[in-house]
């Protein structure tokens, strides 16, 4: 009798014990959000750190800051959902103001769709050289602003380039280089309610000849009427290849150092 028992309460151990490794098994193979390791989690990219753009992680915690629409055919949601970025109120933001700069906010619905980049140009009134425009924004695009010692926004844009061929990274970005330069005289114009949003501008100002220089990045002064602005822009070329585009050099490389290239 005194066996039986000794035997039934090894069996019981053993049947417990196989049952802790199978459950840890388990645990370890479902990725966080409950999906298992070899699905997509998102359909946005993820950035150099592994996280999607659209959220950084701050000093307190991780917060999404992705733009979202309902329905990504609808011009009127998209300029209304980027209106309210425009207006955020950085009090809301501590970590902007400690860091200089916002979290990077792509454009998208729901499920996480990228919304076409034409579809968001004509909801806003803005364009990008078509030379250009034939090879950004498809992977991603997305928008930040930096605040500056006077507590003032300073938007900017980022766009993708190319296609991920590792065989054509010095040719599109070259190209990407060139096509930059051929726009430059017109970026003002084309895309001053994405860098100057909510801010009408009389077409001697939109008109006025842009001459750009190399600094730490390329820029060019800008005659505004409450004085001196400004518009710089880089093209990085590895190891994500992007273009970053604001109202300052200052602004460029805070966009750098926080947003992606960490």
């Amino acid at each position: 009798m005194k066996k039986t028992l000794i035997v039934l309460g090894i069996i019981i151990a053993v049947i417990v014990i196989l049952s802790v490794i199978i459950s840890r098994r388990s645990t370890l193979q479902i990725a966080p959000g409950g999906t298992t390791g070899t699905q997509p989690a998102a359909t946005l990219p993820t950035d150099n750190a592994g996280r999607p753009p659209g959220g950084r992680s701050t000093a307190t915690k991780f917060i999404d800051s992705t733009i979202r629409v309902e329905d990504q055919q609808n011009a009127s949601q998209i300029k209304n959902s980027f209106e309210n970025y425009v207006k955020q109120d950085i009090k809301d933001f501590p970590d902007y103001i400690a860091d200089g700069i916002s979290q990077d906010y792509p454009l998208s619905d729901k499920e996480g769709k990228l919304v076409d980049l034409d579809l968001f140009l004509k909801s806003v009134d803005a364009k990008i050289n078509p030379k250009l425009r034939a090879f950004i924004g498809s992977n991603y695009y997305g928008f930040f602003y930096c605040i500056n010692q006077n507590k003032q926004k300073e938007y900017g844009a980022v766009f993708d380039t190319g296609k991920n061929d590792p065989s054509k990274t010095d040719s599109q970005h070259k190209e990407a280089v060139d096509d930059m330069r051929l726009w430059e005289p017109y970026i003002l114009k084309d895309f001053h309610n994405v860098l100057f949003p909510g801010i009408n501008l009389d077409e001697k100002y939109l008109n006025q000849q842009l001459s750009f220089r190399d600094g730490k990045f390329r820029y060019a002064e800008i005659d505004f009427p409450t004085g001196k602005k400004s518009i710089s822009y880089t093209v990085k070329e590895a190891p994500s290849r992007r273009i970053y585009i604001s109202i300052s050099q200052e602004c460029v490389e805070k966009a750098l150092e926080y947003l992606f290239d960490l």
